[in-house]
């Protein structure tokens, strides 16, 4: 299955963007995640290409984000 990372920027709260590309796995989706956090958008998750179930949610990728050790340490 392939990942995907969504996300509401902040200049933009209505308008969703999708990363270019996908990821194996959720954790590699995640750790992209992490990078977009540096931009404080309004919400962040990660989905599967092929359903659009939504894996995980900006409480479970900042806990990742924290527990890998990457951006943000704190958010």
């Amino acid at each position: 299955m392939k990942y995907v990372v969504k996300w509401h920027p902040k200049e933009r709260p209505e308008h969703v963007v999708t990363c270019d590309g996908d990821y194996p796995n959720p954790s590699q989706a995640m750790d992209f995640a992490c990078a977009v956090l540096a931009n404080h958008p309004i919400d962040v998750w990660v989905e599967s290409v092929s359903r659009g179930d939504k894996i995980a949610d900006a409480a479970r990728i900042r806990e990742h984000c924290r527990t890998r050790g990457l951006y943000p340490q704190s958010n």
